[in-house]
């Protein structure tokens, strides 16, 4: 078996969401895009966001299971406070602690790694 690492990044704001949203009008759904939402709909207990980004494409949005996906999120991460904190040892940091952050062209992004099997 082949382990690969990957590593998403995204951002959870107000103004990145409103861009995700153009982007799958656009286009299609990017999982950055997609995260964002899921998180979002966590730190506001409110699934409505991720399911409205999900609806709004046609392309590829079959292939997205949108309650696994929040559920996932769910499973990771706590929103509190005005900070995103790790709820499970699962990827990248240590429960309770802060999201690791990286700042790409002047923005932050959540740093999220995992390994895949191929």
């Amino acid at each position: 078996m082949n382990k690969r690492t990957q590593i998403i990044q995204f951002r959870a704001d107000e103004e990145t969401y409103r861009r995700a949203q153009k982007r799958v009008k656009d286009g299609g759904l990017q999982l950055p895009d997609v995260m964002r939402a899921a998180l979002r709909s966590v730190a506001d207990a409110d699934v409505s966001c991720l399911a409205d980004l999900i609806n709004g494409t046609t392309l590829g949005s079959e292939e997205i299971n949108q309650a696994w996906l929040f559920q996932k999120c769910h499973e990771l991460f706590e929103y509190r406070d005005g900070q995103l904190f790790r709820k499970s040892r699962k990827g990248m940091g240590e429960q309770g602690n802060p999201v690791f952050i990286r700042v790409r062209e002047g923005e932050e992004h959540v740093l999220i790694q995992g390994v895949t099997t191929h």
